[in-house]
């Protein structure tokens, strides 16, 4: 976990001072992935970027702001995923988005029921100093989301889900759905959005 946790970001977009909305992402080559819930709120039908978000994590000195602009806050259609566009990171953040993360994206073939998995992120529940870590196995699967008994909490919205086995990207933490006695998390697969 310890290779993730550098490319593991804490997201705080704010809405004209009325709310502040937390995530986490993924620094990739030309910013973060996240779910599109972190940097959007719907109003009446319509949807809303917020003012900035700001993009820190403990393993980096420094943060940076990226004021809303629609092109770059990117969103696809009827799915929770969006990226945002860094155009002014920090050497430390640069240095880490030349890394070609994504080229460790997990094949779905390769994923299998019962696999060990892992949930990066910054929970509202976590550590204030660091990342935190939750772990849990593939429990199933649902469309193009992985199911999962990952813990999964306000905040690890957006983060970064690995696959033990190969120590691969999975895809990013999204949801909860929760029964009377037991939660079960959901894992949005991004791989159909890299590799058509």
């Amino acid at each position: 976990s310890s290779f993730w946790s550098q490319y593991t970001v804490k997201l705080s977009c704010n809405f004209a001072g009325e709310f502040i909305a937390e995530g986490s992402g993924l620094l990739i080559e030309d910013g973060v992935i996240t779910n599109a819930h972190v940097f959007t709120e719907e109003v009446d039908g319509v949807l809303y970027g917020p003012d900035y978000c700001t993009i820190s994590s403990p393993k980096l000195s420094g943060s940076v702001t990226v004021e809303f602009d629609p092109d770059d806050y990117l969103t696809v259609d009827g799915v929770d995923f969006g990226e945002i566009l860094i155009s002014n990171p920090t050497s430390q953040m640069r240095g880490l988005m030349d890394d070609g993360v994504l080229d460790k994206m997990c094949d779905p073939q390769n994923v299998a029921i019962g696999d060990e998995m892992i949930v990066l992120g910054y929970p509202y529940t976590g550590s204030t100093q660091s990342v935190t870590v939750t772990d849990g196995i593939v429990s199933g699967f649902e469309n193009n989301f992985y199911v999962t008994s990952t813990k999964i909490e306000h905040g690890n919205s957006g983060g970064v889900a690995v696959l033990i086995k190969d120590n691969c990207y999975l895809g990013v933490p999204t949801f909860v759905a929760s029964g009377e006695l037991e939660s079960l998390g959901r894992i949005l697969d991004v791989y159909s959005f890299f590799y058509y």
